[in-house]
């Protein structure tokens, strides 16, 4: 499968009554505590985004916004047959486009170290590595450990940081 014309990728709001909908992506793209994280963090997510590929669910992007202006990318999951198609990678732009659009400075997110598609994807965004202690050095030691437990990061997970 490839998109184009007849196949394209439609990005939509997913509001908190039909997220359920989105449910066999997350349990597709994760397992383990990050599936019952991303469970849990659809249900109280503030912005849920779903990708259709040819009219079907292919994927979701949830996002919140940690202070005035810094958004945050909670998940981006494609559903397995859609992996390598470009969906992620519109899904993360309309993500960027999202917060650019009302007014973020920097989007956030964080993924496993060890997680070489999402190090690619972005990577292709020019996102890049933030160590914790710069996320303190910049706001300070009580703001940092608020968007931290916000982000919900957990041990092991590289902070990525996007300028816009």
């Amino acid at each position: 499968m490839t998109a184009g014309p007849s196949r394209p990728v439609v990005i939509e709001e997913l509001p908190p009554g039909k997220r359920q909908r989105a449910r066999h992506i997350l349990d597709d793209g994760f397992s383990g505590i990050y599936r019952l994280h991303a469970q849990f963090t659809l249900r109280r997510v503030p912005v849920v985004r779903i990708a259709t590929f040819g009219g079907e669910d292919a994927g979701v992007v949830l996002l919140k916004w940690l202070t005035g202006n810094i958004g945050y990318v909670y998940y981006i999951a494609v559903a397995g047959k859609y992996r390598g198609l470009g969906v992620g990678g519109r899904l993360l732009d309309h993500a960027i486009s999202y917060f650019s659009e009302k007014g973020a400075l920097e989007v956030y997110a964080a993924r496993e170290e060890d997680n070489s598609e999402a190090k690619a994807l972005f990577e292709s965004r020019q996102f890049i590595v933030m160590e914790d202690a710069e996320l303190s050095g910049r706001f300070g030691a009580w703001q940092s450990r608020r968007m931290r437990r916000e982000m919900m990061k957990v041990y092991g997970e590289l902070l990525l940081r996007r300028t816009l």
